[in-house]
């Protein structure tokens, strides 16, 4: 899930103390090497893009290996539920989103995940912050997208409670810190991916 890189449109937390450039230029940085080490894991990767109508912008920064899809309308949960949706619809028997801002996934998460599905219907990626940087799922379990508190310390909370209700089996990945804000950036700046878990 990637957004256009567009100056004030990124980043927000991180420009509020850092400025819209310098958080534009973190943005690149994050989704860069997001993108990297998915595309290392060898799994396919579609890069669902914000806005629509930013695809072949997206293209042309971040080149032609993964393919590209226009993000749904809607909050963060409907758009993921159909980033989700759509991969089943196309044939794909696991399913794993990630956003570009948590710098420690390893091609190593990624496999993990899916993996994990053997023996649980959800699989979380906990934040240090109370969200979740990863989920994974072999199909669409749309009720786990509703009424979700986002971006909030309550998120992962939230979702595990809506998994559980569901009757589905939850498995939780290693915690790992996203970047949100500049002591957040600074942190990974100092440390990098290597220090990325909590």
């Amino acid at each position: 899930m990637a957004r256009a890189p567009r100056l004030g449109g990124v980043k927000t937390r991180l420009a509020a103390t850092m400025g819209d450039v310098a958080a534009l230029a973190a943005y690149r940085t994050l989704t860069e090497q997001t993108l990297a080490t998915a595309l290392a894991s060898g799994i396919p990767v579609t890069v669902c893009v914000a806005p629509g109508a930013a695809v072949p912008e997206m293209q042309a920064w971040l080149g032609t290996a993964p393919s590209y899809e226009a993000q749904a309308e809607g909050d963060l949960g409907a758009r993921m539920a159909s980033a989700i949706q759509r991969r089943v619809v196309n044939g794909s028997d696991r399913v794993v989103v990630i956003g570009t801002d948590c710098p420690g996934i390893a091609a190593d998460t990624l496999h993990s995940a899916l993996a994990t599905l053997d023996d649980a219907d959800v699989v979380f990626g906990p934040a240090a912050d109370g969200g979740y940087y990863l989920v994974a799922m072999r199909v669409l379990h749309r009720g786990l997208f509703d009424d979700v508190p986002w971006s909030t310390d309550r998120t992962l909370a939230a979702s595990v409670q809506k998994a559980r209700a569901l009757g589905l089996r939850v498995a939780l990945l290693d915690v790992l810190r996203d970047v949100d804000t500049e002591d957040d950036w600074r942190w990974h700046l100092a440390t990098g991916t290597a220090g990325a878990r909590e």
